[in-house]
């Protein structure tokens, strides 16, 4: 690195005119003083023998994730990350790289990369970049800062590795929280899956929202209770909503921000939790027609024993409530089949309601004729009039965002129906609430409308819904 001052003196004059007294001698031609400044960086980024290791945030609302940079002077690097999507893809990889010089020494990802997968997530909006800026030497470390970012630049920080960085990643760890993913909301972008975090030694349970993508998390509530009958029974259930990132570094999760919280006259802080045992099949059924098992992460943290459970549980389901005075409704287009394909285009709707056109659920709406709390389908008929056949149902909110739903064998109708029709429609309710309970969540929009998100997960349906 001895020829860091050396490349940064040699780039000034390209701005300043100079670089030292306006007596001293005369300068190098500018073309050799750029090639000087660039091979000094190359230089510098091939020296350590076992390369750099860097602590990567693509963006301040994402955790840290490993990586390990070995340069070599033919223009390539040797990428090693934790991050283990695409089937471990970005592990250990090989990149090509230049060093060239515009205002200032630019570092370049030119072959696709771990960097590239970041740059391109939620259509390029996520903040991961794959060039960046030479910015100083600090110490032992190089500091480089993202090109594009220009309100909020990320810093990409080189240090020499030691050689005993591997031992680090979190490979296993991050493959078995993946497989929370299962059995959670997908239709526009698969939703943040949700972990019961029991604190078996506090009798204290935590719910968050967590991003394995971006690893980040939510902690949305906590109660005093291990199970969800224990936490019903007390009822001493309280909204958290504190945001972290997070890290993993061997089987350890650890949170940038750590979260603390009064409860049942305890006082608890977590901030890390080191975990043991992975089961993929010891975990409750997210289904209460089936026994399919779900994954369960065992371990220990300054609170004693932890044991992390696949969740459907969130408080974003809290504002759907019985509506006295308005209807939820939605264009029957948005309810889709476990494939994510829409009812009315391919599945039962299609083939019973051709004509259908919307999809209504009432939910205590008070009304001289409808019925307060029923289910069912708008629909046109060959005269191009409006038919109505509505199911009645019984709801029950046995969590904040889990709702019973008993059909009962009773419609409402408006229009020239017959027992076909009231035959399919029992069949198309069947169907979609299968297993007689589903969950509600907020689903965020830019359209300035209320809108929930209703999954079901004994088939994987989905619908929105609209008060």
């Amino acid at each position: 690195m001895k020829k860091g001052f050396l490349y940064w003196c040699l780039l000034l004059p390209l701005i300043l005119s100079s670089c030292g007294d306006d007596d001293g001698p005369e300068l190098p031609p500018v073309e050799e003083r750029k090639e000087e400044a660039v091979q000094g960086l190359i230089d510098d980024l091939i020296a350590p023998a076992n390369g750099w290791r860097v602590n990567y945030s693509p963006t301040s609302g994402a955790g840290t994730f490993l990586m390990l940079l070995d340069f070599n002077e033919n223009g390539e690097v040797l990428i090693k990350s934790d991050v283990a999507v695409n089937d471990g893809e970005f592990r250990e990889h090989v990149s090509t790289y230049r060093v060239d010089v515009g205002l200032s020494l630019e570092l370049i990802f030119d072959t696709y990369n771990v960097f590239h997968y970041f740059f391109e997530l939620n259509e390029t909006q996520f903040g991961g970049e794959f060039e960046f800026l030479f910015d100083k030497r600090q110490g032992e470390n190089l500091i480089f800062i993202s090109k594009s970012d220009l309100g909020s630049p990320t810093t990409l920080t080189l240090e020499p590795a030691d050689g005993t960085e591997e031992s680090s990643f979190g490979l296993e760890i991050v493959g078995y929280f993946d497989a929370f993913q299962g059995k959670s909301p997908r239709i526009f972008g698969l939703k943040a899956p949700s972990q019961h975090v029991i604190l078996e030694d506090q009798n204290i349970s935590v719910f968050w929202q967590i991003d394995l993508i971006a690893r980040s998390l939510l902690v949305d509530m906590a109660g005093e209770g291990t199970t969800a009958s224990e936490l019903l029974s007390n009822n001493n259930l309280i909204s958290v909503f504190h945001e972290s990132t997070y890290n993993f570094v061997g089987n350890r999760l650890t949170l940038e921000n750590p979260f603390e919280i009064d409860i049942a006259g305890k006082s608890i802080r977590l901030e890390s939790i080191d975990f043991q045992n992975f089961d993929s099949l010891a975990g409750p059924s997210m289904c209460n027609l089936s026994s399919d098992p779900t994954p369960v992460y065992s371990g220990t943290s300054e609170l004693g024993n932890i044991r992390v459970e696949k969740s459907l549980f969130s408080s974003e389901g809290l504002p759907y409530q019985p509506q006295t005075d308005r209807l939820y409704a939605v264009n029957s287009f948005f309810i889709f089949d476990d494939s994510l394909r829409s009812l009315q285009e391919e599945g039962i709707i299609s083939v019973s309601f051709p004509t259908a056109q919307a999809f209504v659920m009432n939910y205590g709406f008070q009304s001289d004729s409808l019925p307060e709390n029923s289910v069912g389908l708008i629909y046109e008929n060959e005269f191009g009039d409006s038919e109505w056949i509505l199911q009645y149902m019984e709801p029950t909110q046995t969590e904040i965002n889990r709702i019973r739903i008993t059909l009962r064998n009773e419609f409402y109708t408006l229009g020239d129906v017959d027992a076909t029709d009231i035959a399919n429609m029992s069949q198309v309710n069947a169907e979609i609430f299968e297993g007689g309970e589903v969950y509600i969540y907020d689903w965020p929009n830019n359209f300035d409308l209320k809108i929930f998100w209703i999954y079901n997960p004994c088939n994987e349906y989905e619908l929105l819904i609209l008060p």
